[in-house]
């Protein structure tokens, strides 16, 4: 199967073809994605090859992955067990999405490839810091887990073709918490240069 996102907190490029592999619903990111050896960011994330930057909410620690991978963003472990997880990254519109809904519509089959069963999904128009967007929220049951989850995507085509986006991993019991975190992050994102 075609999963061109890799789940982005990978910070992979969107062409990267995998195959899906379900016992990870629900375990995502791996354990040690926050290890100490991982470059962390407390306060104040700014991606200089992208140019965005996000105030980190109080309390959270940003981590991101480890060269050789390149810097598309970071990623905040709210919780390992149950998984609770978000992260911004911008990355190459490498499959030439026309618009956010498209670029949702394959998020979602990705979620659909992963996920035992897709319980609802709302779709509306959203804002990344001051750039419009789109923001598709889905609750899902993995296959080994009766738990229900939510994954909130909030993706932004910018101009000269990059996807800017930010995701919440999180589970119905922790949502209205974790979401007030996630969206104070959302709402402290900017551009900070031409890319």
């Amino acid at each position: 199967m075609k999963q061109a996102f890799v789940i982005a907190a990978l910070f992979l490029a969107s062409s990267v073809a995998v195959t899906v592999d379900n016992s990870k619903c629900g375990q995502f990111p791996e354990r040690g994605f926050d290890d100490p050896d991982m470059s962390s960011f407390v306060g104040h994330y700014s991606n200089p090859n992208y140019m965005f930057a996000v105030t980190i909410p109080d309390g959270l620690v940003g981590h991101d992955v480890p060269p050789p991978l390149p810097q598309h963003g970071f990623g905040v472990v709210i919780s390992l067990e149950p998984r609770r997880y978000f992260w911004f990254d911008s990355s190459a519109n490498a499959l030439e999405w026309a618009n956010e809904k498209e670029a949702l519509a394959d998020r979602l089959s990705f979620l659909g490839d992963e996920a035992k069963t897709i319980l609802s999904v709302k779709e509306q128009s959203a804002m990344l810091g001051k750039q419009p967007g789109r923001q598709q929220t889905a609750a899902y049951v993995c296959p080994k887990s009766p738990l229900e989850r939510v994954q909130v995507v909030i993706l932004s085509l910018r101009r000269r073709g990059l996807v800017d986006q930010a995701v919440l991993l999180t589970t119905r019991q922790h949502f209205d918490s974790d979401h007030r975190l996630f969206m104070q992050a959302v709402r402290s994102w900017r551009v900070t240069g031409k890319y």
